[in-house]
């Protein structure tokens, strides 16, 4: 049985725990820091364009030049609390498994396996915020925060940003739901949008549900796919395959050294409704890898009334009460994601 005391115990047991496959945030910001302060340092850059040397006339001096600086701003990252109730009922009573009738399971061991669920439950709904992050972050440039007071009337909200300046959204000549939509002429801009702006080759597109049939229905692509030796012309292949659920390989756009992924998972929000990570007609086309995840410290009472604090990704906690016969565990986790470059990433609606 897990220890409900032992706080440091339960954040190493949760380090253990593989939480769910997150696409977009494992894709687009893997970088884990963990800070021992209650805020992060959020950095990220927008590149400077190239630049010339200045000429200078013989025995004369240099002449001084800029260095391009990075935007820093501390912020204290949201709290995240969600917690589960045990009570008596749920430790005396048929667990779901069980035999119907004639459970040899002692309510100790029951216990022991429902604190266990639980705590990877929490950990998964944390973990489905992270990707939510970066889906909203991935799609409109900001994160909306919304939570509520002790009271559960006062709303609190904040929105984070990061100085986008309409980098990240472009818009396209045609609905790619016409056959005839210039798909690759649009896909090339984006391109070349994030080369000039990151100075990287974008190597990732994620998309909507629809628009893998968007792909094979296209005229362009399709006539180019029918040329018998595609090898002299070898602009784009479709073979979509699952690679996980709610992940499908699309195929590759060779000539600009990109990769299609159709990401159709969806999360229930907040309201209730159910909600695609990326829209049916949504793309993102960007620079995976570089984007960070910073978390920072938890500070909780602890025995004697003491404050402590804990540098983990998730902090788990029991506390019980004799006088309601319940215990309740607690996942307190703290982050914020920030992109590396503002200009990594563009978005785009192609179809109504």
């Amino acid at each position: 049985m897990i220890s409900m005391n032992d706080t440091i115990g339960l954040i190493q047991a949760a380090e253990h725990i593989k939480p769910p496959a997150t696409y977009l945030a494992d894709m687009f910001f893997p970088n884990i820091e963990v800070s021992t302060q209650p805020t992060v340092l959020m950095e990220y850059r927008k590149r400077g364009y190239e630049k010339l040397a200045p000429y200078v006339v013989e025995g004369a001096r240099g002449v001084n030049v800029g260095r391009d600086g990075s935007i820093m701003r501390t912020y204290s990252p949201p709290l995240l609390a969600p917690r589960r109730v045990l009570t008596q009922s749920d430790v005396t009573k048929r667990a779901f498994g069980e035999m119907p009738i004639f459970s040899t399971v002692t309510p100790e061991e029951r216990q022991a396996k429902i604190q266990a669920d639980d705590l990877y439950d929490l950990i998964t709904m944390t973990a489905n915020r992270k990707n939510q992050m970066a889906a909203s972050l991935l799609t409109t440039g900001q994160i909306v925060i919304e939570g509520y007071a002790d009271d559960g009337r006062l709303k609190k909200s904040d929105v984070v940003t990061f100085d986008w300046d309409g980098e990240m959204t472009t818009s396209i000549n045609t609905a790619w739901s016409s056959t005839s939509a210039k798909i690759f002429d649009d896909l090339q801009s984006m391109s070349e949008k994030i080369q000039e702006e990151a100075g990287v080759v974008p190597t990732l597109m994620v998309v909507g549900k629809n628009i893998p049939g968007y792909l094979r229905k296209n005229k362009e692509l399709y006539d180019w796919l029918m040329i018998p030796n595609r090898q002299s012309a070898a602009v784009a292949s479709i073979t979509p395959r699952y690679t996980s659920p709610n992940v499908m390989y699309v195929g590759r756009i060779e000539a600009l050294n990109l990769e299609v992924v159709c990401y159709n998972e969806t999360y229930t929000a907040d309201d209730g409704t159910l909600t695609p990570y990326v829209g049916a007609n949504d793309i993102i086309l960007g620079v995976p890898g570089r984007g960070k995840c910073l978390h920072a410290a938890v500070t909780l009472l602890g025995e004697g009334g003491r404050f402590e604090s804990y540098a983990a990704q998730y902090v788990p906690r029991y506390t019980s009460s004799l006088e309601s016969n319940q215990s309740v565990l607690t996942l307190w986790s703290r982050f914020m994601l920030v992109p590396n470059f503002v200009t990594d990433f563009v978005h785009a609606t192609v179809a109504s």
